[in-house]
């Protein structure tokens, strides 16, 4: 998905990201960083792409699960965080 997003296929991007989220749901259950990250990385592709109120909508589910499952202080959760923030 990242090599996508460098080359501004943000369509392409956005199902490997998707397909990764799915993935990580099912190995990891949805409470999971690696879930998190996934809806991170949705959040990036949606924010290049433009589609700005896609990628808040990924920004708050990364942030609400990485609050849960990591606190305030998780860098992760600052992260997602700081790009809701900019949206």
């Amino acid at each position: 998905g990242n090599v996508y997003v460098d080359l501004a296929r943000f369509d392409q991007a956005i199902d490997c990201f998707q397909r990764s989220l799915d993935i990580n749901v099912a190995q990891f259950g949805t409470k999971s960083f690696s879930a998190a990250e996934a809806l991170l990385d949705l959040g990036l592709a949606c924010e290049r792409k433009g589609a700005l109120q896609e990628a808040a909508g990924f920004y708050q589910r990364a942030y609400d699960l990485l609050m849960e499952i990591g606190g305030a202080d998780y860098p992760e959760t600052k992260e997602a965080k700081r790009r809701l923030e900019l949206v």
